[in-house]
């Protein structure tokens, strides 16, 4: 493989995990859409690593870590339970907290996943294995 093209095939995984449609690398890359799909298809798993580590940059950059939300939701899940502790469970805006409260839990149940970063070798390893499938 020529430098050139390991150069334009790094260029399209970077693209494709931007969410680039084929059409628009296509353009940018002066290359055909077959072509393309079949980068596609050879580079899946380079193209999820690097979805994962662009996702994970896009997390940073918003400053919304999987920490920092979880802390988030943990801190008003305590001040809710302070305030539930104080009421007496008559009260009809008690209803509202604790239907909060169970959205809250949801919430945090839903924080649990994670972007999956590879290595080489486990990408080699999954490549592999789809391979014998194909």
């Amino acid at each position: 493989m020529t430098d050139k093209n390991l150069h334009e095939k790094q260029k399209f995984i970077i693209l494709r995990a931007k969410g680039y449609s084929l059409a628009k690398i296509s353009k940018e890359l002066n290359k055909c859409r077959q072509t393309l799909a079949n980068w596609h298809n050879e580079l899946q798993e380079e193209i999820a690593n690097a979805k994962a580590i662009e996702l994970e940059s896009l997390f940073e950059e918003c400053r919304v870590s999987k920490e920092h939300r979880i802390k988030n939701l943990s801190d008003l899940m305590k001040k809710i339970n302070d305030e539930l502790a104080k009421r007496n469970f008559s009260d009809i805006a008690t209803d509202r907290l604790i239907e909060i409260k169970a959205k809250l839990n949801n919430q945090l149940r839903s924080e649990y996943l994670q972007p999956q970063i590879k290595s080489e070798k486990q990408m080699q390893k999954a490549k592999n294995s789809r391979q014998l499938f194909e």
